[in-house]
């Protein structure tokens, strides 16, 4: 027997299934519906989340802030994706926006999708120190490399002189 065929399962049960901190919020930023995975990343109780501003919740802020996703669907009725830092969370996100919007297409209301990338960020980061350190160990080489033959080149060029003065002399 499929998930198509179980009459049992509804969408909050899929909703609290997710693995994503999801919620779901009006025009004016109020959250409304929060899901199991929301809760634990915020540690709060689902009843201390709702009627909260996300902007509160996710940055610590009293207002929403400049480039953030959800701003931006309101505006455009459109879906944004975008990493976001939340400083009381220390963590970095992915962020899908995603409009709802009512019978006459005006936005209503967002849903607001978190997927914990800090790890993926700390990966980047220390992938890109990596390459910084191996990027000044090259240099350091090839320079230590340059030197070598010009202190060859140096040598030959001595020993050369040397010859033709005893050959001279």
């Amino acid at each position: 027997m499929g998930i198509e065929n179980n009459q049992y399962i509804n969408w909050e049960q899929i909703f609290d299934a997710m693995g994503e901190a999801v919620f779901i919020a009006d025009i004016n930023n109020n959250i409304l519906k929060v899901n199991n995975s929301c809760a634990k990343l915020l540690n709060m109780d689902i009843k201390d989340i709702v009627g909260k501003k996300c902007y509160l919740l996710m940055h610590g802020l009293d207002h929403p802030w400049p480039g953030c996703p959800f701003e931006k669907s309101k505006m455009d009725g459109k879906a944004h994706t975008d990493e976001v830092f939340s400083a009381p969370l220390g963590k970095y996100f992915l962020v899908t926006a995603s409009p709802i919007v009512n019978q006459t297409g005006e936005v209503i209301g967002v849903v607001h999708v978190s997927k914990d990338i800090t790890d993926i960020k700390k990966s980047e980061e220390d992938l890109k120190k990596k390459i910084t350190e191996l990027e000044r160990f090259q240099r350091i080489t090839v320079d230590r490399e340059l030197k070598m033959k010009e202190l060859k080149a140096k040598i030959a060029e001595l020993e050369a002189k040397k010859n033709e003065d005893r050959r001279a002399g």
